[in-house]
């Protein structure tokens, strides 16, 4: 079951999960971040389902951080090998928008997110009020609360924040 807290309706209205009856959402951001590029492997399938759900798919855009490089097992090797091999051929200009993880609703990103960067970037392309929530430790509530609290306090929209700390 998908459990997006949050996102923006089509008329500005924020809605508080995502159920049949909040089907006029109209984006999700979904930012994971992780220390073990094994984290995304043992979540790919569920993101996977998001990613390609009838209805869903244009409605949900992912973003993911990976804060370490470390190699200790199969699947986070073939991660950063896969991973190095895309920076190489786009540095090369071998990549265009034709390729599918180009072209993707998918950000892969290394290294900590900016959240005020990150919700800045999201609200300057798509203005509006939006609910967001956070499940993180208390740094990581803090760092997107203020993000959140930014835009609010400049009086260009609403960004209501929900978290749990762990």
């Amino acid at each position: 079951q998908v459990a997006a807290e949050g996102g923006r309706t089509k008329n500005g209205v924020l809605a508080a999960s995502y159920k049949e009856e909040y089907k006029d959402t109209e984006k999700a951001h979904l930012i994971l971040t992780s220390r073990d590029a094994d984290q995304f492997a043992w979540l790919s399938p569920y993101v996977d389902r998001i990613m390609s759900a009838d209805g869903l798919s244009d409605k949900v855009e992912l973003h993911l951080y990976l804060t370490s490089t470390k190699c200790n097992t199969l699947p986070s090797f073939l991660f950063w090998r896969s991973f190095l091999l895309r920076e190489q051929k786009k540095k090369q200009g071998l990549l265009h928008s034709a390729n599918p993880i180009i072209g993707s609703k998918t950000h892969l990103n290394v290294g900590r997110p900016n959240f005020e960067k990150i919700i800045e970037d999201i609200h300057r392309r798509e203005p509006g009020d939006f609910f967001c929530y956070a499940c993180a430790p208390t740094i990581i509530v803090n760092q997107a609360m203020a993000a959140c609290n930014k835009i609010s306090e400049e009086g260009k929209d609403t960004y209501m924040l929900r978290y749990e700390i762990f």
